[in-house]
């Protein structure tokens, strides 16, 4: 059997859902960095730390437009404010469309990395293998008596 590899956009929005976002940095186009926390994840690595850092390369759109309204900001310390917990992900065309707790973000890149915020980076393959485990014990316990 051989394994698929993942694309990291969008596959690390979807490996992270539940995370909230807490930081943004960076300037568009280039380097955007995002700090997301997700407790039951980042516990399971061994460094002293509490988040992941996302970092994606060569950005050239990133906004956030609230369910209830048309505009989408995309100043990075506006959106990084609204402390925005993730859903789900999915492309449209070029576009990544995160979808969170009060809106959509979108995003156009060319992919990215993952880090703890100890400074050690990891692969997304290595983080679904942990989100797997999480779950797949989660599943368990929730079907014991």
């Amino acid at each position: 059997m051989v394994n698929k590899v993942e694309p990291f956009i969008p596959a690390i929005w979807n490996v992270l859902h539940d995370g909230c976002i807490e930081q943004i940095d960076g300037t568009l186009p280039g380097e955007i960095r995002i700090v997301v926390s997700i407790e039951y994840l980042r516990e399971r690595f061994q460094e002293d730390g509490d988040t992941f850092v996302v970092t994606l390369r060569n950005c050239t759109e990133f906004s956030h437009r609230t369910y209830e309204h048309e505009q989408a900001p995309s100043d990075l310390g506006t959106i990084a404010n609204e402390s925005l917990s993730i859903l789900s992900a999915q492309m449209h065309e070029k576009i990544c469309r995160v979808f969170t707790d009060v809106g959509v973000i979108e995003l156009v890149c060319d992919g990215g990395t993952i880090a703890l915020d100890s400074g050690r980076k990891i692969t997304l393959e290595k983080l679904i293998a942990v989100a797997e485990s999480y779950w797949d014990e989660w599943e368990s316990k929730s079907k014991s008596p």
